[in-house]
């Protein structure tokens, strides 16, 4: 069967394998997410260092009237972040701030505070 742009690709051995190559068609960035308005930059130091990470808008929204409740959050993330966890992957750590309410990911792009329903 043939189908269009991929007839000469043929992967050796498994596809879903790390070797198989992949194309992707579309990359969603963080900087796209941030030019749309998903993500809100926020900045803050914690301990003498400088943090640029990113809220979720709705999460930022929620905080809208509580500026010291986010900081709060942004510095118990870095915190959790700080400790090891033996589901980290060594692509991808993520936090459980507020159950049901808080969450943070660190990533290669980033560092982004989210709702459980914005993940």
């Amino acid at each position: 069967m043939r189908c269009g742009m991929f007839d000469d690709y043929a992967p050796e051995g498994d596809p879903l394998s790390e070797d198989a190559r992949w194309v992707p068609i579309s990359v969603y960035t963080r900087q796209d997410a941030i030019d749309d308005g998903v993500l809100v930059p926020y900045q803050f130091t914690c301990k003498g260092r400088r943090y640029d990470v990113c809220f979720t808008r709705a999460l930022h929204e929620q905080y809208a009237d509580a500026p010291q409740l986010r900081e709060i959050i942004a510095k118990t993330g870095i915190r959790l972040l700080g400790q090891p966890d033996p589901q980290d992957d060594g692509y991808r750590k993520l936090r459980v701030i507020e159950a049901k309410k808080v969450w943070v990911i660190e990533d290669g792009e980033g560092i982004t505070y989210f709702r459980p329903e914005d993940y």
